[in-house]
């Protein structure tokens, strides 16, 4: 389900989404159909919470519901190395194994509460993340130092974490894992925000084409030539952004309460939450912090759609 709207639904109402839906048969055959369907009907809606919010789909489908990764933790033959941790990708506390194994049983009784509607209405708040290595059976191979080693392969896991699973926020906040926020206040020195002002940048291109370049191509038609992709003659030469710096404490606080890292805020077929493409935000932390340490100088953050604070978009507004 990863596409949006077509020739065929662009000009209707709603917001389209191409599905791919797997049907297993009674005789154990498996169709799979490709279908447009209207995430904001309410029929439609009402159908993928019940697909979604199913036992089975959750299993094949939730990486953190599988009876593989249960598996994977028990670790009885011993093959798998996995490393547990908890945070946003740019915040990380590492999760011991008794603890990793309380967790995902707490998470995979919360999930039972999750379908497509609330999925779809929240942010993660959060991310368990497994990183795994396996052991590849019968691949061994002597190393550079004359040593004999087994070949392994490793990929990580990760489970989103939504404010309605209340059990295992509960045991996140008991063992001291949890975040208010995405970022922490005492480790911020500055945040700069740059506005790229998009709409502004499209605006100027039509204005512009519809002199010079629609003269020059032979066309009066802004759209058709931005269709056809005649403006990327002119971006290099358009420079809407806009760059606002705080550190006043007041204003570090508001902006840190409603940014979100990017690796939470995943633009995924259910139309969901969004971060607003014209921002980007950029955290600076202390030099004597231990995100400048263990992550590095500064880490990039963006706003949800309709939740900018007011006084950044003022400060970042275009002004010719």
């Amino acid at each position: 389900m990863d596409r949006y709207g077509d020739d065929n639904t662009s000009n209707q109402e709603g917001t389209w989404v191409y599905t791919n839906i797997l049907y297993r048969l009674k005789n154990g055959r498996e169709v799979c159909r490709g279908l447009w369907v209207n995430v904001e009907d309410a029929h439609t809606v009402e159908t993928l919470d019940k697909i979604v919010g199913a036992e089975e789909f959750k299993k094949g489908f939730f990486m953190g519901a599988s009876d593989s990764l249960t598996a994977m933790l028990e670790n009885k033959e011993g093959k798998y190395k996995i490393n547990t941790s908890y945070g946003n990708r740019i915040y990380q506390q590492k999760m011991s194994e008794a603890q990793a194994k309380a967790f995902l049983a707490i998470y995979q009784k919360d999930l039972a509460l999750a379908n497509f509607s609330n999925i779809r209405e929240n942010t993660p708040v959060g991310m368990l993340n497994f990183a795994i290595t396996e052991e590849i059976n019968g691949s061994v191979y002597m190393s550079s130092n004359g040593v004999m080693s087994r070949a392994t392969r490793g990929w990580d896991v990760g489970v989103y974490i939504y404010p309605f699973y209340k059990d295992s926020i509960a045991y996140l906040k008991e063992n001291g894992y949890y975040m208010d926020t995405q970022v922490k206040l005492e480790d911020i020195s500055k945040i700069q925000v740059v506005n790229y002002n998009y709409d502004v940048v499209r605006d100027l291109q039509e204005e512009r084409l519809a002199t010079a370049g629609a003269s020059a191509i032979g066309m009066d038609d802004p759209a058709i030539l931005l269709e056809m992709g005649a403006a990327g003659e002119y971006d290099s030469e358009i420079d809407a952004r806009v760059y606002a710096d705080y550190a006043q404490e007041e204003q570090i606080r508001e902006i840190a309460e409603c940014i979100y890292p990017s690796d939470l805020v995943i633009d995924d077929w259910d139309c969901g939450k969004k971060l607003d493409r014209n921002y980007q935000v950029v955290v600076y932390f202390k030099t004597d912090s231990e995100m400048t340490k263990n992550f590095g100088t500064n880490a990039w953050y963006g706003f949800l759609e309709g939740q900018v604070p007011e006084f950044v978009m003022e400060d970042t507004d275009y002004k010719e």
